[in-house]
């Protein structure tokens, strides 16, 4: 079949055939024939003395952009939730960072430790009954729920009582559940919860200290406050 189709080729590809003619293999004859279809479909006029011309078919114009041609860099790509999650947010830019780090899992919990064969400690520093992963330290450990219970007495946010949180996996999930959209103080303490509660995980573990069963209130007092100096007077009411 290739011999006929071969025989009734255009002059203009007699160059490309012959390129193809030795070392065949079936994904190559695969591909040739692909070809030969589609072009055989357009039928174009290859004796026709008229120029081509260049449709760009990303315009409906048909005229080359520089921003059509960019955007579609971009085509099928994920749109991430981390510039509203994380990097919009009211919050130190310090807290902020730590929470980009929390969930892509990238913190040395012992669970990661372990990993890397590094030396750890195995249990959660602040329960000492389960194996120190991200997601036990920030949304199951006694102790942390405790801390987030405290807090939504506290700030009066709902979202923030661990009881009316699912049982999730991923670690992104688990922090969506504290916030609300469009409730941006309640946004920015369920940040700061999660780094007073890694704060006092290291106090415990690298400090030695004792945990308590206390509201950390001055771990937001003073991130608080400098948030109401600049200018975000909307918290005020909690940290004056």
């Amino acid at each position: 079949m290739l011999l006929v189709l071969l025989s009734h080729s255009h002059c203009a590809l007699e160059w490309w055939i012959r390129d193809i003619a030795y070392n065949l293999t079936h994904d190559l004859l695969k591909e040739y024939f692909d070809l030969w279809t589609a072009i055989d479909s357009i039928r174009p006029d290859l004796d026709e003395s008229s120029e081509d011309t260049i449709v760009w078919t990303l315009e409906s114009s048909g005229q080359y952009s520089s921003k059509s041609a960019y955007a579609i860099q971009f085509a099928g790509q994920v749109q991430s939730s981390f510039p509203a999650l994380i990097w919009n947010a009211w919050a130190p830019p310090k807290c902020k960072f730590f929470l980009w780090l929390l969930l892509q899992n990238r913190l040395w919990t012992s669970a990661r430790l372990q990993l890397r064969h590094w030396k750890n400690n195995y249990f959660c520093a602040l329960c000492e009954r389960n194996l120190e992963t991200a997601h036990h330290l920030f949304f199951e450990c006694p102790y942390s729920r405790l801390v987030w219970q405290l807090v939504a007495t506290w700030s009066g946010c709902p979202s923030l009582q661990p009881t009316s949180w699912k049982e999730v996996l991923e670690l992104e999930d688990c922090f969506n559940q504290t916030i609300r959209a469009g409730w941006k103080k309640e946004h920015t303490l369920a940040i700061l919860t999660v780094w007073n509660i890694w704060n006092r995980r290291n106090a415990v573990d690298l400090q030695g200290r004792t945990k308590g069963a206390t509201f950390p209130a001055g771990g937001y007092q003073g991130h608080g406050s400098s948030m109401v100096l600049g200018g975000m007077q909307s918290f005020k009411e909690f940290f004056s």
